[in-house]
């Protein structure tokens, strides 16, 4: 199994050469669908939770105001180490939880800054996971996403 920080350049060399397949593992836990996807790259299985954890930094860059054209190439260290603070804070629940936490904790951190609605925020997250998938997720994946 390798280190979060090892999957991702692992996994842009995957999508260089093709289309990997994401295999979803039984996990307990209503996030369990989520935070236990491992990636199959090569007929080697390796753990993605980084994955997710772009997605949520590319949130918060996107709909957070940061930065409104933010792509994951912006996504910088500090971004991504945001991301697992934050989906460690709040682990479990469903994205709607989750994403009016980040609301909370955003709108109390950057009071200069306007608060987007939680709707608005999925919706980011939603094409942020989309632009990242590269395989079907199948189940019950948008029952988890969109709630």
């Amino acid at each position: 199994q390798m280190a979060d920080d090892d999957a991702w350049p692992q996994l842009e060399a995957a999508l260089a050469k093709g289309t990997p397949s994401l295999v979803p593992v039984r996990a307990t836990g209503p996030w369990a669908p989520m935070d236990a996807l491992f990636l199959d790259m090569d007929g080697v299985l390796t753990r993605e939770c980084d994955y997710f954890e772009r997605a949520w930094a590319l949130l918060i860059r996107q709909t957070l105001g940061l930065d409104p054209g933010a792509t994951l190439a912006d996504v910088s260290e500090a971004d991504l180490a945001e991301g697992r603070a934050f989906r460690k804070r709040t682990k479990g629940g469903v994205p709607s939880v989750r994403i009016a936490l980040l609301l909370a904790e955003y709108a109390r951190a950057h009071p200069e800054r306007p608060c987007p609605s939680i709707d608005a925020c999925r919706a980011t997250f939603y094409s942020a996971v989309q632009a990242l998938q590269t395989a079907d997720f199948g189940g019950d994946w948008e029952g988890y996403l969109l709630p």
